[in-house]
């Protein structure tokens, strides 16, 4: 099972490059774009 990260990250572009790569090395990611959508 891999591995998550929770990737906190207000530009869409970025969060998508971010996750991107991470799940190409295994990881799963969890995104949100602000700090009160990362706490739901």
């Amino acid at each position: 099972m891999p591995s998550s990260i929770f990737v906190i990250e207000d530009e869409p572009a970025i969060s998508e490059l971010i996750s991107a790569n991470l799940q190409h090395v295994g990881y799963c990611t969890i995104r949100a774009y602000n700090a009160e959508q990362a706490q739901t």
